[in-house]
């Protein structure tokens, strides 16, 4: 009896992990647009039609997707699992979309043997040649939106963005943007709906951004680790601030973010007057409120960097949101300087970088502090690294401007001009900087 209890639970673990790892967003979730700011009431949004919609799925709970006063994006929960593909062409009097809560992935690649000797050469981008002319300024600020930061890491410390308009830990907003105690950036994960495979810290939204998954702090040293410290590596920019934000928590399968999590943190960060943007992270299914997020940085001047996407068993195109015209869209290769064979291709490609084995900061735990990763979720931070020396050396340039010098600047691979598999081609910074 015992074994055959033993066999059961080993047989429905691995059915259960096979159902989970396939899915594609939060089951019991929808996102929605309302046309005109508002207020949620007993669990009410003022639309008849809509709220009597969300009585008749039986909603369990209705928050907004932004902590301001003024809201447009919701997050409806139900008791029960929606069919979308029965309610996806219905249409609401007042409400401009709503979507699945998809749940996108972080393009991580696997330390696999065959990747151990492809450790990328950043000379192959002219990197330390730029350093020439600029190692960067303190007044451009990065956002990172992924699964947050050790912010312990010993060559993490002089880098991090630090809101001076808050007072830490005094339990008031004191720069009145919604967000209580946000000294360090913001934590926006609250995912208790995915309790079947989320672990570590991902019930709710808090002011504590760390990470427990390491992604953030890979891409976040890549971008700006410190430099001339007698610690570990260099970081692209020596002389940036780190904007942390955490999105993205640990699971079953991997790192995941939610659509609703996201776009906050990509609003946040545009708020919070960010001058880039790294996004590695992304998924294969459009989503709306991602583009409306990544539009609203956008307007305000803010540049987003975006991971290709790493290929997927059915899938080698560019991902969202890297094939969004308001981000820019990066791929990945080796120290060859051939095209990762992980990288996603296409005709939304601007261009590639290295990723492939690429050592950062990554742990706080003394054997682990540095590891080597490989995927377009390195190849992206190498480039939002290099557009923060260009905006240190020549402040001030718009999304267009900067995609002009990026794609006139490159090195050019593969068929002449452009291409699918490497864009306009292969980033050149000390080109990117000096092509006026």
């Amino acid at each position: 009896m015992k074994i055959w209890k033993f066999i059961v639970i080993i047989l429905s673990f691995h059915l259960a992990l096979s159902a989970l790892s396939e899915m594609e967003y939060v089951p019991n979730q929808l996102i929605f647009k309302t046309s005109e700011p508002k207020e949620i009431t007993m669990n009410k949004i003022g639309l008849n039609e809509f709220d009597n919609f969300l009585e008749e799925k039986q909603l369990k709970n209705l928050k907004p997707v932004l902590n301001k006063s003024q809201n447009k994006y919701f997050v409806v929960s139900f008791n029960e699992d929606i069919d979308w593909e029965n309610i996806k062409n219905l249409s609401f009097e007042g409400i401009d979309y709503f979507q699945p809560n998809y749940i996108n992935t972080l393009f991580i690649v696997p330390n696999d043997p065959e990747y151990i000797n492809q450790q990328v050469d950043l000379e192959n981008c002219n990197i330390p040649q730029a350093w020439n002319y600029t190692t960067g300024n303190e007044e451009i600020i990065v956002g990172v939106i992924d699964s947050g930061l050790h912010f312990d890491h010993p060559d993490l410390q002089n880098n991090i963005y630090y809101n001076a308009n808050e007072i830490p830990d005094d339990g008031i907003d004191n720069d009145n943007n919604g967000y209580i105690d946000d000294y360090r950036g913001w934590d926006f994960v609250d995912a208790p709906e995915l309790n079947s495979i989320a672990f570590g810290d991902y019930t709710e939204r808090d002011n504590d951004p760390s990470d427990d998954l390491n992604h953030g702090t890979h891409v976040s040293g890549i971008i700006a680790a410190d430099t001339n410290n007698n610690e570990g590596i260099c970081g692209i920019c020596w002389n940036i601030k780190l904007l942390v934000i955490r999105a993205g928590f640990k699971s079953l399968y991997g790192g995941y973010l939610q659509d609703d999590d996201a776009a906050a943190g990509i609003i946040y960060a545009a708020d919070m007057g960010a001058d880039i943007i790294n996004l590695s992270w992304g998924d294969v299914n459009f989503s709306q409120i991602i583009a409306d997020a990544c539009y609203y940085a956008y307007q305000r001047g803010t540049i987003i960097v975006a991971s290709g996407g790493n290929i997927s068993f059915d899938n080698t195109d560019i991902m969202y949101p890297a094939k969004l015209s308001t981000t820019l869209a990066v791929g990945a290769v080796d120290k060859n300087k051939n095209l990762a064979g992980f990288s996603c291709y296409g005709p939304q490609l601007d261009i590639v970088a290295p990723g492939n084995q690429i050592i950062s900061t990554y742990d706080v735990i003394e054997e682990y502090l540095y590891q080597e990763q490989s995927g377009t979720s390195m190849s992206a931070p190498i480039t939002a690294g290099s557009l923060a020396l260009l905006l240190s050396f020549e402040p001030g340039l718009s999304f267009e401007e900067i995609r002009g010098r990026l794609i006139s600047s490159v090195i050019d691979l593969g068929d002449h001009g452009f291409d699918d598999y490497y864009g306009y081609g292969l980033l050149d910074v000390s080109s990117l900087l000096l092509n006026q």
